[in-house]
């Protein structure tokens, strides 16, 4: 049975056309398609068919945008091929009949456009190769790479405190009455105002467990899980290799 092609919009069009003119037309057919599902195309309009100095002036910031984001979007697809040993477009070959794999590749590359270290952008490029390329492989690098995604800078920074060993964890001094315990904003004081977000994301991501469901008197305990160290080696795995550059 033949492929359905949905009709583009005029805005859809018009979008399409706009970011080309952005990007100038430099960039190959696939990465700009990539890079196109990730900067709005709507956005692309506005800027690609506004006239004036100002709009002059947002044009020039807003394709600056662009090609930051265009840049770390490379460098994670660059990291993808490296780990699969291959081009890119083995990589989307490989991906065509499985909406898994599709999906891995939309959210690795978004979340590597707006990450803000060049660790995490590598480990979301491997992350996609493995998925992609290992059927084995796409379930646990999909879950990765959703939830390097869904974590910040000073939540990756948290984890990393809280991988150095095995004890348990309570988020303020106050709370750590009892030994074999230690507190996250007494070994890292710029947490203190959020640490109780922190810990949250955290564990809603499954990166750490609450090590005393039932509550101690001195506050709840938390432990890296082992999905919370398969993430966090996976960021050390980047810091390796960037390391050696």
């Amino acid at each position: 049975m033949p492929r359905k092609i949905c009709a583009m919009s005029e805005l859809d069009r018009r979008g399409w056309r706009a970011f080309d003119k952005v990007t100038g037309g430099g960039v190959g057919a696939t990465t700009g398609i990539l890079t196109g599902l990730l900067i709005s195309p709507e956005l692309a309009s506005v800027v690609g068919n506004a006239s004036g100095p100002l709009f002059e002036e947002a044009s020039y910031s807003i394709r600056a945008v662009v090609d930051r984001r265009k840049a770390k979007i490379d460098q994670a697809g660059e990291i993808a091929c490296s780990e699969g040993n291959c081009t890119f477009e083995v990589i989307l070959e490989s991906a065509l009949e499985d909406d898994r794999k599709i999906e891995l590749i939309a959210r690795a590359l978004q979340a590597a456009s707006v990450a803000e270290e060049k660790k995490k952008i590598n480990a979301l490029g491997r992350a996609l190769a493995r998925g992609v390329l290992n059927d084995s492989q796409i379930d646990e690098q999909y879950r990765i790479a959703t939830t390097l995604a869904g974590v910040e800078v000073i939540d990756i920074r948290a984890l990393a405190l809280m991988s150095g060993d095995n004890k348990a964890w309570v988020k303020r001094s106050a709370d750590a009455k009892n030994g074999g315990v230690a507190a996250l904003t007494e070994i890292d004081p710029t947490l203190n105002n959020v640490v109780d977000s922190v810990v949250a994301r955290l564990s809603t991501h499954g990166l750490i467990t609450d090590e005393s469901p039932g509550g101690l008197s001195f506050g709840h305990s938390w432990k890296v899980t082992d999905f919370g160290r398969s993430c966090h080696n996976a960021l050390l795995e980047g810091e390796f290799n960037c390391d050696n550059e």
